[in-house]
């Protein structure tokens, strides 16, 4: 979830050279809880046209929409998000400029881990955080991700011990936890700022297509 923000603000400042693309992208960050709106039908009217494309679908899979946001750091970027229950399981939908669309699914677990699985290659940008977990299978849709997302789950269950977290905490502070924690832990990297080199011409294509279990080596 937070990885697929963050790539769109690093976008927004690519021509500035990549490290500092990545530094005021990760500053641009910060304080979070200040940066995600809710917003209304009446100002993002055709970004809501689009998510309507999803609903249908998400509503079988026993998702309900939560609301529509605008992210606003250093890019404007919409969020549509639906909640799978009384779980801590997420369907999101971005559009940024030219209305280009990204899909995540996040679940959270009772013992603070987090799973995303994202259809673009630059949802794996950033090393995630301690507890973390990221996959991305470019251009995969958003039915088929859902499969995949429920099978990383599966794993992470079972390989934790754990259980899938109720949501007993509005969505704008799952946001912001994440937020977060990814930004300490990138900015705790020695000379993060000039990893984002490596980030952005290896990374994000050695991970693409590799699954949570693939990644854990099993």
């Amino acid at each position: 979830m937070l990885t697929m923000i963050l790539f769109l603000v690093v976008l927004a400042f690519i021509g500035l050279g990549i490290p500092l693309a990545v530094y005021v992208a990760v500053l641009g960050m910060r304080h979070p809880e200040s940066k995600l709106e809710p917003t209304t039908r009446d100002e993002c009217a055709r970004q809501f046209e689009l998510a309507k494309e999803c609903h249908s679908w998400a509503t079988r899979q026993g998702f309900a929409v939560v609301n529509g946001y605008v992210f606003r750091s250093t890019s404007r970027i919409f969020m549509a998000v639906w909640q799978r229950g009384a779980e801590s399981v997420y369907f999101v939908m971005y559009v940024a400029a030219q209305n280009q669309r990204h899909y995540d699914f996040v679940t959270l677990f009772a013992d603070e881990a987090m799973l995303t699985s994202g259809n673009s290659y630059d949802g794996a940008l950033l090393p995630p955080a301690p507890d973390t977990y990221v996959e991305a299978f470019p251009g995969q849709p958003y039915p088929d991700l859902w499969q995949r997302h429920q099978t990383a789950q599966r794993f992470l269950l079972e390989q934790r011990g754990s259980t899938v977290a109720r949501a007993d905490q509005p969505f704008e502070t799952v946001l912001a936890t994440a937020v977060n924690r990814q930004i300490a832990h990138i900015r705790s990297l020695p000379f993060w700022p000039f990893r984002g080199l490596y980030w952005w011409f290896v990374r994000r294509q050695k991970m693409a297509n590799r699954s949570v279990a693939e990644q854990a080596g099993t």
